[in-house]
């Protein structure tokens, strides 16, 4: 007698490029799916639960300042790519490089790693601000609007964000300043 729980992500990596955390929300029609595939191999006995993981939707806020080759509209697009691509909790088969997602259940979210990675993007000169927050995400219930996080609800990150065992991190819908080094000096904000 016992229970096993069985914690599963739907195969949405290309929803996930847009943003479609929807997407993420394990149907009760796939729930059946797989209930019944495992009911076959289970004792009598032991009771099957299937449940989606416990996402944590994080959001980053950045000003960076592009390399003298770059517009301002691509390092934008480059860097809300690569956050999309990293806080992905599937991997894309498609990109192999460190960028290409597949958050590991339980992996912590640093913000070092997040400065770190829109550093090392080719068209970003200087990341000079960063602030990293999240809040719980609940696939079934997710709007256009959530994926913006609203702010009353995002709680910031310090350092780390503790994501439990059962718990994948996600992007949600990040805010990027491109800016000169000479415009963000002289706007008093250094």
């Amino acid at each position: 007698t016992g229970a096993v729980t069985l914690v599963i992500i739907p195969d949405v990596v290309d929803s996930m490029k847009y943003g479609d955390l929807h997407a993420l929300h394990v149907s009760d029609e796939l729930r059946a799916r797989v209930r019944g595939y495992l009911d076959k191999y289970r004792l009598l006995t032991t009771a099957l639960n299937i449940e989606e993981p416990k996402y944590y939707g994080i959001k980053v806020k950045a000003t960076v300042v592009p390399q003298d080759f770059a517009s301002d509209a691509d390092v934008g697009t480059e860097v809300t790519e690569a956050l999309n691509r990293f806080l992905c909790p599937l991997p894309d088969n498609e990109v192999n490089d460190e960028l290409s997602g597949g958050w590991e259940f339980g992996r912590n979210v640093f913000n070092a790693e997040i400065v770190s990675l829109i550093q090392k993007i080719p068209s970003v000169k200087y990341v000079l601000d960063t602030e990293v927050e999240w809040r719980p995400v609940s696939p079934m219930n997710v709007t256009a609007d959530d994926l913006g996080g609203k702010d009353a609800e995002m709680k910031k990150i310090d350092k780390m964000l503790v994501i439990p065992a059962e718990g994948l991190g996600c992007s949600l819908r990040h805010e990027l300043t491109v800016t000169s080094m000479d415009d963000y000096v002289s706007g008093g904000t250094a």
